[in-house]
């Protein structure tokens, strides 16, 4: 008698509670029916991520992700459910990126340090034109940061994709993670930007953000799985 994987098993039910609370929120979203219900669905889901993380064995790899998710709960108490003090929670999110980025080091070496001096170069940059555009405060600059990161750090996981399946899950999240931020970008262009934003990009990217966020959230949980077909393969 076959027996069956509880590790696969709790993955499955992980993966089908987040697929139930994902759909769930996007219809109470387009059909503007609870702000309140669908606000809980979502850090449900959040908070669902990290919990999950706590299952598998605690390696540096995994301890670096579930820190990552934690201080990702800690952004959208602020920013999701208590919707007050963005600073603090956009400063958490600058701190999960920085996690990634370690994440990133550990798997790639030496091989993106080089890289580094360009982070900074361009992060600098965009600090001197909120300067210029007399927009310079704590939000604005952690949004700059946390955003630079993110970019480089989705691009540079790229590099990382033929080593295992969890990074290419883990590439795949970063991806979805900055098209969520696109989106959260596009929705507040129109009180910033002197230009008015078409209706329907708007109408998208207000609804996109959760639509890429959630998906980029249970990827990056996901990644931190054994690689079973890597073991196969080499025990074969």
């Amino acid at each position: 008698m076959k027996k069956t994987d509880p590790a696969g098993s709790a993955v499955l039910l992980f993966v089908l509670t987040e697929c139930i609370l994902y759909v769930f929120f996007l219809m109470l979203d387009l059909t503007s029916s609870s702000a309140l219900l669908s606000t809980i669905l979502k850090y449900c889901s959040i908070l669902l991520c990290f919990f999950f993380g706590f299952i598998f064995g605690k390696t540096k790899d995994r301890i670096l992700v579930i820190s990552a998710l934690g201080l990702t709960a800690a952004a959208d108490a602020f920013l999701l459910v208590l919707d007050t003090n963005y600073t603090a929670g956009v400063l958490c999110f600058c701190g999960v990126q920085m996690l990634y980025y370690c994440r990133l080091l550990r798997a790639g070496g030496f091989a993106f340090l080089p890289f580094l001096p360009i982070r900074f170069l361009l992060t600098g940059c965009m600090f001197v034109f909120l300067g210029i555009l007399h927009i310079w405060n704590l939000l604005t600059a952690a949004g700059v940061f946390y955003f630079t990161q993110l970019l480089f750090n989705a691009a540079e996981s790229l590099a990382l994709r033929h080593i295992s399946l969890p990074y290419r899950l883990f590439s795949a999240g970063l991806i979805l993670f900055l098209c969520c931020d696109l989106c959260v970008g596009l929705s507040n262009l129109p009180s910033a930007a002197p230009f008015s934003v078409p209706e329907p990009v708007l109408s998208f990217a207000q609804n996109g953000m959760w639509l890429f966020y959630l998906p980029s959230q249970v990827l990056i949980t996901l990644s931190i799985l054994p690689d079973y077909s890597s073991c196969t393969s080499e025990s074969s």
